[in-house]
């Protein structure tokens, strides 16, 4: 195990990430799933890629009795991005999309290096009136609320 790609873990993370959120597209109406379900399968094909690429690089390490260059703990900055993303989704349906959508996107802001807090505070109070005057104030979308707002 320690002597595969990087790759192939990201490429089976993707493809078992992206399937499962294809199933849950299969239990909305068809004219709106049919967005997510594209995406999903673009994504179904890359991890595809990603993981046959990393598999490639493997086996060529291997033969030519070289180092791999990329291993799991090189990754620990995409892999953070990934799982937070993965948590986001899961938790709108508990906690709300606009909480979600704060706490994430705060996240997100700080992680990539933005320190000044008035910055962060004016940038998700733009987030969030933008989404909620667009979705729900135009469109007429509302959005899961869970616990919170």
């Amino acid at each position: 195990m320690k002597n595969l790609h990087i790759d192939i873990y990201i490429g089976i993370l993707m493809f078992f990430t992206s399937t499962y959120f294809y199933t849950l597209t299969l239990e909305m109406p068809q004219d709106p799933a049919t967005f997510p379900q594209l995406i999903l399968t673009v994504l179904i094909v890359f991890s595809i890629i990603v993981f046959t690429k990393g598999f490639i690089t493997t086996i060529k390490s291997k033969r030519a009795n070289n180092k791999i260059d990329r291993y799991l703990n090189d990754s620990g900055r995409p892999l953070v991005l990934y799982i937070s993303i993965v948590l986001y989704v899961i938790s709108i349906d508990s906690i709300g999309f606009f909480t979600a959508s704060t706490i994430a996107s705060a996240f997100f802001i700080v992680f990539f290096g933005v320190r000044n807090l008035r910055k962060i505070i004016l940038v998700l109070l733009g987030i969030n009136v933008f989404i909620y005057a667009l979705f729900v104030w135009q469109l007429k979308i509302y959005l899961p609320t869970g616990l919170f707002i």
